[in-house]
């Protein structure tokens, strides 16, 4: 192997590239990472959170797992051409998942990183019938 390839970040990045982790979470590539390697400032800021059910649709896809986003580093700026927002850091697109909190907050402290764990809510859940919504004394 190449000595440019050599360490652990190249290598996960070019089995990656050639297609060795198709079908793989992305987490079994950062498991050998340090805070150092992956690039991250000491003590960077980073939010761990259970993503809420989408409002348009009735499906819970995506609701089960845990993310962890890293906070904005930098203020968004407008590009004066198109007018989009816009800004240079390249953290805001991260987004890592995992199965509990307490993996994600392990992933956090082996990196280096600030994390706060936001506690999800559970829905209230209203269980009625369908007759329910036509009785007499139904409170408007």
């Amino acid at each position: 192997m190449p000595a440019r390839f050599r360490s652990c970040w190249h290598i996960c990045a070019l089995r990656c590239y050639r297609g060795l982790y198709l079908g793989v979470k992305p987490l079994k590539s950062l498991h050998c990472f340090q805070g150092n390697e992956l690039g991250f400032d000491t003590m960077a800021n980073a939010r761990i959170y259970k993503p809420a059910k989408n409002a348009m649709q009735s499906g819970k896809a995506r609701t089960k797992k845990w993310v962890l986003e890293f906070e904005p580093a930098e203020a968004k700026t407008l590009d004066p051409l198109m007018g989009w927002a816009g800004s240079g850091d390249m953290r805001a697109q991260v987004k890592v998942r995992f199965d509990s909190a307490e993996d994600a907050q392990a992933y956090a402290d082996r990196a280096g990183l600030d994390a706060e764990v936001i506690a999800t809510r559970a829905p209230k859940i209203i269980l009625r019938d369908y007759s329910a919504r036509f009785a007499y004394d139904r409170v408007r």
